[in-house]
């Protein structure tokens, strides 16, 4: 659900307060505050809640070591309050409630379950299975309604994937056992029928890497004599500071070229994909940024940093939705009233805003 450009009064001054306070988002739990108001706003952002639900794991983890006991009673009062006469969206809050205070209770999640399918809020429904199976491994139940959402919602791989843990787990499952090879026939079916629309990336060779390289040396060079030229003026006039911007975006992009053509070439060095991610969030493409970033909360150390990066792309993107009227289809329609440049109005973070740890 992309953000109505015609709302008035608190959600847009939400949206435009997280836009102005993304600067000072420096730790998870800054990151989980700024993610609670945007589901205030957009209660569909179900990325957003995804994200969040990882952030309150990584908080669980720590807050049980010390007060486990009164954590238990505070989840226990809370899910008390779901009266069965509720509608949905009370039960699916009060659920959410709980969660956050130990988002792997499994009552709380079975509720949130049970709230998110009559909302029609599949990937929620998702989210709660997959803590579940998570927090319990050998629970054959969750796995098979796990198995069964992402067969309907066409998530062909991962219910694959889910199958095969199973029968790691299992052997003599049988049950998995024909629900692997039915879907593994789909999906071998599935890749022959669009073979021809899904051809992979050429990887580039090192004459690619260096003619980019070069390229971007040039775009460098002519900024730094363009600002070494203004610094000598007395007054920069506008057509000078309209060249500039222009040569900015151009060392943006070449910047982005060479890190996606490097990320291609070791997809599984994390520091590429970090700086990708940077590179990618700074010429205003949130939702790529996105894909990099969650690549490295799952492939690297760094789980505060790509948890903090996380977040600042959904809002961003949020923002952009917003003040663009982008559809969900990627069509975008200016809305009158709203700078065309979104990245005159967003932070920018640079290079040592945030490190990778090693």
């Amino acid at each position: 659900m992309a953000f109505d450009p015609s709302l008035q009064g608190r959600e847009v001054e939400v949206m435009t307060g997280l836009v102005n306070c993304l600067a000072d988002v420096h730790t998870p739990l800054d990151a989980l505050m700024v993610i609670d108001k945007l589901l205030e706003v957009d209660p569909e952002q179900h990325k957003a809640r995804e994200l969040r639900r990882r952030i309150q794991m990584w908080r669980y983890d720590f807050d049980s070591k010390i007060n486990k006991p009164i954590l238990a009673l505070k989840v226990q009062s809370t899910l008390a309050k779901a009266d069965p006469d509720l509608d949905p969206k009370a039960r699916l809050d009060i659920a959410e409630a709980a969660l956050a205070i130990n988002p792997y209770h499994h009552k709380a999640n079975e509720l949130l379950a049970e709230a998110a399918r009559r909302l029609s809020w599949g990937p929620v429904v998702e989210l709660a299975y997959e803590t579940l199976c998570f927090r319990y491994p050998h629970n054959k139940g969750y796995a098979m309604e796990l198995a069964r959402i992402y067969q309907l919602h066409q998530s062909t791989e991962k219910a694959i994937r889910l199958y095969q843990e199973m029968l790691e787990e299992d052997p003599d499952d049988l049950e998995a056992d024909e629900a692997l090879m039915r879907l593994e026939r789909d999906l071998e079916e599935e890749k022959a029928a669009n073979q021809d629309s899904d051809e992979p990336k050429e990887i580039p060779d090192d004459r690619t890497i260096t003619e980019l390289e070069k390229q971007l040396k040039e775009l460098e060079g002519e900024q730094e004599s363009l600002r070494e030229e203004m610094n000598r003026m007395s007054r920069i006039d506008d057509s000078t500071r309209q060249m500039m911007a222009e040569l900015v975006q151009r060392v943006d992009m070449a910047h982005l070229d060479l890190l996606e053509a490097e990320a291609l070439r070791h997809p599984e060095d994390m520091e590429i994909v970090y700086h990708l991610g940077q590179a990618r969030e700074k010429v205003g493409l949130f939702e790529e940024a996105y894909q990099a970033y969650d690549k490295l909360l799952l492939g690297s150390n760094a789980e505060e940093e790509a948890m903090v990066c996380l977040a600042r792309c959904l809002i961003s993107r949020s923002y952009q939705q917003y003040a663009y009227g982008v559809s969900e289809n990627g069509g975008e329609d200016e809305v009158q009233g709203h700078d065309a440049r979104l990245s005159a109005s967003l932070p920018i973070l640079d290079d040592t805003t945030l490190s990778l740890r090693s």
